[in-house]
């Protein structure tokens, strides 16, 4: 994926390109003696993507209106209907990314996807580093 190319990317299949990767150790004082490596990955959805996103997003926005705009915009439509069903896009659309970066959907607890602006997306995965020694210098 990193090295996609332009043509690649602009294809009509859902695509996103990488930037920027990085990952640190967190073995603070917070982790209460765990520790955890923390891995980001930063990315730019191809239009098909974003249009995925933005009528997720468009759901989301549609669930949060008053009663009376909610009645206007969908007559005999329930909100838990709604959010069941944007529960269920969410996780086809972040399945997709997990595949696309090789992250598997079983680590999907500890894996955050979020919009960072427009296009730009931000993929944090968390892992816990099970029986971790922390060496005091």
């Amino acid at each position: 994926m990193q090295g996609m190319n332009g043509e690649q990317f602009k294809r009509s299949q859902f695509a996103v390109r990488v930037f920027a990767k990085g990952e640190i150790l967190d073995e603070g004082p917070y982790s209460c003696g765990a520790a955890y490596i923390i891995q980001t990955t930063t990315i730019q959805l191809n239009r098909t993507a974003m249009n995925e996103w933005l009528g997720i997003r468009r759901l989301c926005s549609d669930e949060q209106e008053s009663d009376q705009i909610w009645k206007m915009w969908h007559p005999g439509e329930d909100r838990e209907g709604v959010r069941q069903r944007i529960q269920k896009l969410r996780t086809a659309f972040n399945n997709k990314i997990f595949a696309l970066l090789g992250i598997s959907t079983s680590d999907s607890k500890m894996v955050y996807i979020k919009e960072v602006v427009s296009e730009i997306f931000i993929v944090v995965r968390i892992r816990a580093i099970p029986d971790y020694k922390q060496v005091k210098g």
